[in-house]
């Protein structure tokens, strides 16, 4: 700084004084005392750009790890390892990479978390699905500071990464699910033509395809064993022991409280031509050349369906529920579909549904055009005889046991979803990737 004074005048008195004065007036002085200041500061922030670049290659090297860590979980889980044994895996890859883990690791079942020190490997949902399998893996690891510490007072800064690899099947939907596990849960024999190429066949059992019957599908999977006799030929993906799946409609509250309240049903046997209401009754016959029409709505047959002799039969919109067997035959035409989501009456989705171990029988040149669900748990749906179905509709067949023999053709056209439910059938081996 500079000092306005006279020229000869000296605050400061004698030799000393006004040698002190002179240093405090010399500019220099003051750059060299500014330098002073700003250099450690500048020295400071330095060394922080240059900690910062540090810490980012370290942390893209954590991120790293917990990819590979993530990954090695999750394709030991895909590959049939348990929960347990799968994230063990994936904190071996971690140290491997150089983090710290631990020699006493901590497994938690109940949340599905393996605790190794700086490295966490956690069972989550799937991110893409929720239904998927995936792991995710935490690394932390600390990294020194060097420079950075002419700025603050710490030692150290902790770093961490997170990634999340996830079991993603191939899906497609499913049309003919059979719940039963017998040896030959599904049968398909003598000439029977099974037509479905954009949708699959999932099965809790065995399946036999024999005697020139011939299928083509997008998909063919069973817990049980797949036989292929006599010239009896599969078209497209197939595995067996592929693990049995749930039965979708076993807590559907709408099927369950229909599936209650038929069984209690009273009233008339439904029979005669023409138009007819939904209601509660006790059977339904119709035969011999009469032409039914049904509104739409629930109905609720406590008892046996027989359709026979040249029947035509049609419905929009409707929902049957039968507690007895059900047989369509001789000639019979059924053009049946269930009711759309939102329908006033009636379970979206639902055409047939049998309550009992009866059996549903579609035989002698019978033609069913049904879009929506054909249900029966408990009970076979046989197809036989020369049966046909329309080719262009959504039939999903869910049952304990299904035949299709004797020329039955069934043909299924299941690509949308069109108001009947989806069920995602895993064809194929499924990949594994890092998903976040």
């Amino acid at each position: 700084m500079h000092l306005p004074v006279r020229r000869g005048d000296y605050p400061l008195k004698g030799p000393l004084g006004r040698a002190l004065w002179g240093r405090l007036r010399d500019r220099r002085g003051n750059i060299a005392m500014l330098a002073g200041l700003i250099i450690p500061v500048m020295v400071g922030a330095t060394g922080l750009g240059v900690e910062v670049s540090f810490w980012s290659v370290r942390q893209t090297e954590a991120q790293r790890g917990a990819d590979a860590a993530a990954l090695a979980a999750t394709v030991a889980k895909n590959a049939g390892a348990s929960d347990e044994a799968a994230a063990r895996a994936g904190a071996d890859v971690a140290e491997l990479n150089g983090f710290t883990g631990s020699a006493n690791r901590v497994w938690n079942t109940g949340t599905g978390t393996l605790t190794n020190n700086w490295i966490t490997m956690r069972k989550v949902a799937g991110v893409t699905d929720g239904s998927n399998t995936a792991f995710q893996a935490v690394i932390q690891q600390t990294v020194p500071l060097i420079l950075a510490k002419l700025v603050t007072s710490q030692t150290d800064v902790v770093v961490s990464a997170t990634s999340t690899a996830e079991i993603i099947p191939i899906n497609v939907n499913g049309c003919l699910m059979v719940t039963g596990t017998g040896s030959n849960a599904l049968m398909i024999n003598n000439n029977a033509v099974v037509s479905m190429p954009s949708c699959a066949a999932r099965i809790n059992g065995g399946v036999t395809v024999d005697n020139n019957a011939e299928v083509t599908t997008s998909g063919f999977m069973a817990a049980g064993t797949i036989t292929q006799a006599n010239n009896g030929i599969i078209n497209g993906p197939m595995r067996s022991g592929t693990g049995t799946f749930t039965d979708p409609y076993a807590s559907n509250a709408s099927v369950l409280s229909a599936m209650t309240n038929a069984a209690a049903a009273g009233g008339s046997i439904l029979s005669g031509g023409g138009t007819k209401s939904p209601g509660s009754y006790t059977g339904m016959n119709f035969g011999n050349n009469v032409n039914v029409t049904l509104n739409p709505g629930l109905y609720l047959v406590n008892g046996d369906i027989n359709l026979s002799n040249n029947v035509v039969i049609t419905g929009a919109g409707v929902t049957i529920v039968v507690t007895g067997s059900l047989n369509f035959g001789n000639n019979v035409a059924a053009t049946l579909s269930a009711p759309l989501v939102g329908a006033a009456a009636g379970i979206p989705g639902m055409a047939l549904i049998g309550t009992s171990s009866s059996a549903m029988v579609f035989s002698n040149n019978v033609t069913l055009t049904a879009s929506g669900v054909i249900y029966n748990p408990n009970g076979r749906v046989s197809l036989n005889n020369n049966f046909g179905n329309s080719a262009g509709t959504c039939s999903v067949i869910v049952a304990n046991s299904v035949t299709i023999a004797n020329n039955g053709f069934l043909a299924n056209n299941c690509a949308s979803n069109s108001g009947v439910p989806n069920f995602p059938v895993p064809v194929g081996s499924p990949t594994v990737k890092v998903v976040k």
